[in-house]
C-alpha cells in the first residue's frame, strides 16, 4: 500500500520504472536486430558497436544458405494452425457446457482443469515420451499437436467461459423457442458473440506453439523440426556463428509479432473479458 502511495505522490516514479523496465525489456531485442544487419567482422570487434555501421544482409542470406528455418518454419505454422483450430472447437463446446448446460460440479472441474497447469511440463517429459513411443506418435504432426492441445485447452476454456457466462440466458432461450439445437445455438450465436475470447484464444494457442522447445526438441527429428528447434540447432558445441543465430532469431520472431500488432486490440479485449467474466 505504502508503495502505491508514493507513486501516487510522485507520478515521475512510475514512469521511471516503467521506463527501466522497457529498457531491461526491449534492449535485449534492440541488440538481435541490429546485430543480424552487421557484418561478420563488425560483429566480432571489440567492443562492440551499437548501431552497424553499414548495413548489411550477410547474415540473412548465411540463413537462406543455411536452409533450416524455412522448412521449420512451414511445419511451426502447420502446428500453430491445427493446435489452434482444435483448442477454439474444443474450448468452445467445453465452455459452453460449464456456463450454460446445467450439471454437478462445474465449478469444480474448470478450478481442476486449472490446478494441471501447475505442473511442470518437464514432469511429465518422460510419461509421453514413452507413452507416444509406444503409440507410435513420435516425430509425428498429431503427436505433438496432441500435446498441445492438452496443455492449452484448460486455459482456453477458462478464457472463453468467461465470455460465454456473459451472454444473457434470454438469448438461448430464445434460440431454443425457434428451435436450434445445441450444436447450432453453440456455433451460429453464442460463438460470434464471444468472438474477443476466441480470438484471444487463437493468439495464444499460436504463439504458445510458435515459441515451445521442451517436447518439440525431444519428441519431432529430422524435418519435423519447429522453429525453436532449428535455432537452438545452430547453437554449436564449441563455437557459434552469432551473426546467423541472431538474424535467424529475428526472422523467427516476426510472425508472431505481427499477428498480434494487428490483432493485439482483440487479445487484449479477450483476456479482460475473461477476467470480467
Amino acid at each position: 500500500m505504502s508503495a502505491i502511495v508514493r507513486i501516487r505522490r510522485f507520478p515521475w516514479l512510475g514512469a521511471v520504472v516503467l521506463g527501466l523496465v522497457l529498457i531491461g525489456t526491449l534492449l535485449p531485442v534492440y541488440w538481435m536486430v541490429a546485430s543480424s544487419f552487421k557484418t561478420s567482422a563488425e560483429l566480432s570487434r571489440i567492443p562492440a558497436t551499437l548501431w552497424p555501421e553499414s548495413l548489411s544482409l550477410e547474415q540473412f542470406t548465411k540463413v537462406f544458405e543455411e536452409g533450416s528455418l524455412v522448412p521449420a518454419t512451414i511445419q511451426s505454422i502447420t502446428i500453430a494452425i491445427f493446435t489452434t483450430f482444435f483448442v477454439v472447437i474444443f474450448g468452445s463446446a467445453a465452455a459452453y457446457a460449464v456456463t450454460h448446460l446445467r450439471f454437478r460440479w462445474t465449478k469444480s472441474l474448470l478450478s481442476l482443469s486449472l490446478v494441471t497447469q501447475l505442473l511442470p511440463q518437464a514432469a511429465t517429459l518422460v510419461p509421453i515420451f514413452i507413452l507416444w513411443t509406444k503409440l507410435g506418435l513420435v516425430n509425428t504432426l498429431p503427436g505433438i499437436v496432441l500435446i498441445y492441445v492438452a496443455f492449452q485447452l484448460p486455459v482456453a476454456v477458462w478464457i472463453i467461459s468467461g465470455h460465454f457466462s456473459a451472454i444473457p440466458r434470454e438469448v438461448l432461450e430464445a434460440a431454443n423457442v425457434d428451435g436450434s439445437g445445441t450444436v447450432r445455438t453453440l456455433v451460429r450465436i453464442v460463438m460470434p458473440m464471444a468472438s474477443p475470447g476466441i480470438a484471444a484464444v487463437a493468439i495464444w494457442c499460436v504463439i504458445g506453439c510458435w515459441s515451445e522447445l521442451l517436447f518439440a526438441l525431444v519428441l519431432l527429428s529430422g524435418e519435423n523440426k519447429t522453429v525453436p528447434v532449428s535455432l537452438a540447432g545452430l547453437i554449436g558445441e564449441h563455437s557459434t556463428d552469432q551473426g546467423l543465430l541472431l538474424a535467424a532469431a529475428t526472422l523467427a520472431a516476426l510472425p508472431p509479432l505481427i499477428l498480434f500488432f494487428f490483432l493485439q486490440k482483440y487479445f487484449t479485449n479477450g483476456l479482460a473479458g475473461a477476467v470480467k467474466g
